[in-house]
């Protein structure tokens, strides 16, 4: 559809090529199917399922949730690099808008950045 990307990202469809291989790690970690889908962006089970994936491009970096994801959706926190996938965890998105986790990185739109710490081990989601 050569849509932009948005809130300031760069990376074209690498970044969306990082988002699926993510959604794929997760959806192994909790031994379901995985059904993708293409341009379902922020529709409830556009990620094949009742959650959102995250993925960030290194370990160390938090769980991203921005102010206009909904609320009401378990947000899975993967992270890639050459080594592979990890799943850290999830949280729901109305906990992810914490305050305390309100950041402004790189002149990019504000948005929640929230520590693995922070997140409920992927087993409580698989119940």
């Amino acid at each position: 559809m050569r849509l932009p990307d948005r809130h300031g990202a760069t990376g074209g469809m690498a970044i969306h090529v990082d988002g699926a291989c993510g959604e794929l790690a997760a959806y192994k970690a909790l031994g379901q199917p995985w059904n993708p889908t293409v341009n379902t962006f922020k529709a409830p089970g556009g990620d094949g399922g009742p959650w959102e994936v995250r993925t960030r491009s290194r370990h160390e970096w938090d769980l991203l949730v921005r102010p206009g994801d909904p609320d009401g959706r378990p947000m899975i926190h993967v992270t890639a690099s050459s080594t592979g996938h990890q799943v850290h965890g999830w949280l729901w998105t109305s906990e992810a808008k914490d305050p305390q986790w309100l950041q402004n990185y790189g002149g990019r739109p504000p948005a929640y950045f929230v520590p693995s710490s922070s997140l409920h081990p992927l087993a409580a989601l698989a119940r």
